[in-house]
C-alpha cells in the first residue's frame, strides 16, 4: 500500500507500507491491504507502519489535528504536525 503524510507546506513522507495502526478518536485502528475505503478523524497520537524494508521495520510518527483517508490501497494523513519518533526514544525530530 502507498502512505503519504501531508502537511499545510506539502508532502513530507512517502513510502510502501504493509500495514499501519492509526489512534482513532475511539481506539486503534489496524489497516492493511484491501481495507474498505474509510474518512476519519484521527486523535492526537502515535501512527504507526510496518514497512517492507528490513525485517520488518516500523516507522512512528507523533501526530496531531489528523485526517486519514484510505482509498484504493492508498493511505493519506493529513496532519498540521508531525513529529518523527526515531528508533533511540530519546532522541525526537521535530518536522
Amino acid at each position: 500500500m502507498k502512505f503519504r503524510m501531508i502537511l499545510p507546506e506539502g508532502t513530507i513522507y512517502t513510502n510502501e507500507t504493509d500495514s499501519i495502526i492509526v489512534p482513532l478518536m475511539d481506539g486503534l485502528a489496524g489497516i492493511k491491504k484491501g481495507h474498505s475505503p474509510m474518512l476519519a478523524e484521527l486523535a492526537d497520537g502515535i501512527v504507526t507502519l510496518r514497512t517492507s524494508e528490513e525485517p520488518s521495520s516500523l516507522v512512528q510518527y507523533r501526530v496531531q489535528n489528523a485526517m486519514i483517508e484510505v482509498l484504493d490501497n492508498q493511505i493519506t494523513v493529513l496532519t498540521d504536525h508531525v513529529e518523527v519518533l526515531p528508533k533511540d526514544t530519546n532522541k525526537t525530530t521535530i518536522i
